[in-house]
């Protein structure tokens, strides 16, 4: 039986909202398809590799051999993905991008829009039961597209990645062109010469070219996909940018309604530089606390959120 990229991201939906049972998800499957109680309907060792390749790549489907396929984005795949969540509008991104196929690999740094969205596709909200929430925003809001580090020494940043103005797409040689020219200074001045330097898997961070900077720059101490360190994906929970960063910004530049780009990249470099040391200290000592209660849970993702207030 051919299965589609629909039925697996069905049967991945159906399992993860249900105890993780094999029955009540082949149950379902068969009531949504309209399918009588003989037809074939996906058995447990299928709905459990499945799952389990979801798990592990954040797609259902076979995986593909090495080298990645470049992307390419046109008018009919628009058209498509468009048609897509307006027949459902409740699915998750992650729940569209298996069943069309399309990547939802995420990146290390943050977008911030003027409609007061930040896109972090690191951002992850763990919750017992689907809220079902339909969250609206304009299609295509003017947004700056800015790097961050954080450190004891403090936040490293704003970088933004902007060309006459205009925020871009972060490619493999304008992240190095950042590491090169603005990262490597800024360790010189904060004297983190001898730091551990933690990324996610994007590919753009994780190119050839891109990795063998950082091998360079943090000989033994890069913590990353094809890096010395494996971090492992969709830890939401441990960097201190997705934990604390973004959503404190998030907090303090939309205060003043920026109107502008201008206003919003102005208004990014004044909070950062406003954020004291005993803050980001605060927070890698927190960050610790998290990295030994992940140990403690066997890597699952954590209960509670550790926040210090004093």
């Amino acid at each position: 039986m051919v299965w589609s990229g629909e039925h697996r991201a069905f049967v991945i939906e159906a399992y993860l909202k249900n105890g993780d049972s094999v029955i009540t998800s082949q149950r379902l499957f068969r009531r949504h398809f309209g399918l009588d109680r003989n037809a074939k309907v996906p058995d447990k060792k299928t709905i459990l590799l499945w799952v389990r390749n979801f798990l592990r790549t954040s797609s259902a489907l076979k995986r593909k051999p090495p080298g990645r396929r470049r992307s390419v984005r046109t008018s009919q795949q628009v058209e498509v993905v468009t048609a897509a969540v307006l027949r459902s509008p409740q699915r998750s991104a992650r729940m569209h991008a298996t069943a069309m196929g399309i990547s939802d690999r995420s990146r290390d740094e943050a977008r911030f829009h003027l409609s007061g969205c930040v896109n972090k596709q690191n951002f992850h909200y763990w919750a017992l039961n689907n809220p079902r929430q339909i969250h609206e925003r304009p299609l295509h809001s003017e947004r700056v597209t800015v790097w961050c580090a954080v450190a004891d020494s403090g936040v490293i940043g704003p970088y933004p990645f902007e060309e006459n103005g205009k925020a871009v797409t972060v490619t493999s040689a304008r992240y190095v062109d950042m590491l090169r020219n603005f990262l490597q200074p800024k360790l010189y001045e904060h004297g983190n010469l001898a730091v551990w330097f933690q990324q996610d898997g994007a590919t753009a961070l994780t190119a050839g070219i891109s990795i063998d900077l950082l091998k360079e720059m943090f000989p033994k101490r890069l913590i990353s996909l094809r890096g010395d360190i494996s971090w492992p994906a969709r830890f939401s929970d441990l960097p201190p940018c997705d934990y604390f960063l973004w959503g404190y910004l998030k907090s303090k530049v939309y205060k003043n309604r920026p109107r502008t780009t201008e206003e919003l990249t102005a208004a990014i470099r004044q909070e950062i530089a406003a954020i004291p040391q005993a803050m980001t200290r605060r927070v890698m000592k927190n960050f610790w606390v998290r990295l030994q209660k992940c140990i403690d849970s066997k890597d699952r993702h954590l209960d509670d959120i550790i926040f210090k207030t004093k």
